[in-house]
């Protein structure tokens, strides 16, 4: 996948960017996959609703998945 052809959620999350190999990097990219598409869904409300209190709280669910999906790969690669 090019980098230009990424969506917004797919950029924010880093979608290419995985260094796992079998089993991890299946459940990775699919922990990336489904934050990117619910950071796609935000974007759209960002970008459809101006300076709205949907917007920001639209920015705000954004935010907090970007810093989700880290967490989730985190606990993914966790090892002891």
């Amino acid at each position: 996948m090019e980098q230009g052809t990424l969506s917004f959620g797919q950029k924010a999350v880093g979608l290419t960017f995985n260094h796992g190999e079998g089993e991890i990097f299946t459940a990775v990219d699919k922990a990336k996959k489904t934050c990117a598409d619910a950071i796609d869904q935000m974007k759209e409300i960002m970008d459809s609703e101006g300076r709205s209190e949907r917007a920001a709280l639209a920015t705000i669910a954004y935010r907090k998945l970007q810093s989700a999906q880290m967490d989730m790969v985190k606990a993914i690669t966790w090892k002891d």
